[in-house]
């Protein structure tokens, strides 16, 4: 299975993992705790018993709700996602999970560009979690983003032709059950909790 790849800014600048080219049995992974709509896991493609480098960690969010397209053995799924990490940003990924990173990361994490830095400097964040929605779903989450607004307007407002209430309602069900949140105004409508609108924003 295929999934693109983005680097920790979250940024997709072209170019798709494999997995199929990857198991435990080859390469060291690791497990962290579930996230809304995803497992994730940290993979390091150097291989067993070989040196590490920077470039070689890669964390995989696979999507516990995979789109998936193409033929068996040539299929890519749309909601999983891959991030090519620096090694500061992978001994971040430990201590968030609360793993103790091995030697060799917290080694390479401290010749990162050249300098070690003091002991009290906090580790880089991991990029933040996307959201693991469909093109569907997906246009709904953003349309919400600082707004609040109705089923109708909703439908009103999608690609393509309107849809009904109903079928909005149903779409921000799904969004909700990826763990993202979606509040319902009674006279406002449905807005995001991440991103209210303004006035919204400040009676919180």
């Amino acid at each position: 299975m295929k999934m693109r790849v983005y680097y920790s800014d979250g940024v997709f600048r072209g170019g798709l993992m494999d997995m199929a080219g990857y198991s435990a049995l080859k390469f060291r992974m690791w497990h962290g705790r579930p996230q809304p709509g995803c497992r994730e896991f940290l993979m390091d493609i150097s291989g067993h018993g070989k040196p590490v480098y920077e470039g070689c960690w890669y964390l995989i969010r696979q999507s516990f709700t995979p789109n998936i397209e193409g033929p068996s053995g040539d299929d890519f799924d749309h909601n999983s996602h891959a991030y090519h990490l620096t090694s500061v940003e992978v001994e971040a990924w430990f201590v968030k999970h609360d793993l103790k990173p091995p030697p060799d990361v917290i080694e390479l994490a401290r010749r990162f560009d050249g300098e070690f830095p003091d002991d009290d400097t906090p580790p880089k964040e991991t990029p933040p979690i996307k959201p693991m929605l469909s093109e569907a779903l997906l246009e709904v989450w953003e349309m919400l983003e600082g707004k609040a607004l109705t089923a109708r307007q909703l439908g009103d407002l999608v690609r393509g032709k309107p849809i009904s209430e109903d079928t909005i309602r149903k779409r921000i069900a799904a969004i909700r059950r990826t763990g993202l949140t979606v509040v319902w105004k009674s006279t406002r409508g449905y807005y995001r909790l991440d991103s209210p609108p303004p006035d919204l924003r400040e009676s919180r």
